[in-house]
């Protein structure tokens, strides 16, 4: 029997075996691969009602976050395609990026947020804005709030569609340093066998804490967001690489 390699068997297998493990730290918020997935599955079904189907395109402008993990499994879990943008590049390229997608929803930092603001009547294809506010910001005018979005969302999995493993599951852009940036078409298969490449190079297990200093935007975090969920280790989100915060984190 051919059994397709999906990103979404690394979810399953993590909640199967360790449901009520710490998965995520993220500052002063802590999910166990149970709460995870339940917040996954409300995504997914957040999505479903904003109209994103299969193979639609969903961007995300963020450091690295909890709601950064979340979307890259909300959206493989109904067959989307997540578009991962580098955050530290300018509004134009934004524009550009969410544009040539073809994205029709956007999932930004409220870092980021007056960025999108000034090209948003430059986007032809984004119909919803979705704001994660970071340490309590306002949510602006014109942006939806992440967690109410969320909120009142099935915490079962979506039904979702069919999927293959040479079906897409992200579109990664380059930075543009030779021209526009150029969107990189990457599927289940291929970030499944990434993620075995750096379980295997790194001898990955579930009692591992791994800390991201890497952007999870790069080259979808080296395969990290799904390697580290496929032993069951734990995601220990670093928002930005800053010594005095690394060390705070390792002695906590």
């Amino acid at each position: 029997m051919e059994v397709p390699l999906l990103v979404t068997d690394f979810l399953n297998r993590a909640v199967k075996l360790f449901p009520t493990k710490e998965a995520i730290v993220d500052a002063d918020k802590r999910f166990t691969w149970a709460e995870f997935e339940a917040r996954v599955n409300q995504l997914g079904h957040a999505f479903t009602k904003l109209g994103v189907d299969k193979g639609d395109r969903v961007a995300i402008i963020s450091p690295n976050s909890h709601q950064f993990l979340e979307s890259y499994f909300a959206t493989a879990i109904i067959g989307a395609v997540i578009v991962p943008a580098n955050y530290r590049l300018i509004a134009a390229d934004f524009e550009y990026i969410c544009n040539h997608s073809g994205a029709s929803v956007v999932i930004v930092d409220s870092d980021y947020t007056e960025a999108m603001d000034s090209i948003r009547d430059s986007l032809e294809t984004v119909q919803h804005f979705v704001v994660a506010p970071y340490q309590g910001a306002a949510v602006p005018d014109g942006w939806q709030d992440y967690e109410a979005l969320i909120a009142d969302e099935s915490t079962e999995r979506p039904p979702g569609p069919q999927i293959g493993e040479n079906d897409l599951l992200s579109i990664n852009y380059t930075s543009g340093t030779t021209a526009r940036p150029k969107g990189v078409m990457i599927t289940h298969r291929n970030v499944y066998i990434n993620a075995y490449n750096f379980i295997i190079h790194l001898s990955l297990n579930q009692d591992d804490r791994v800390m991201w200093t890497l952007p999870m935007f790069h080259a979808n975090g080296w395969g990290a967001p799904f390697a580290i969920t496929a032993v069951g280790g734990t995601h220990v989100v670093l928002r930005a690489v800053d010594g005095g915060d690394i060390y705070t984190m390792i002695e906590n």
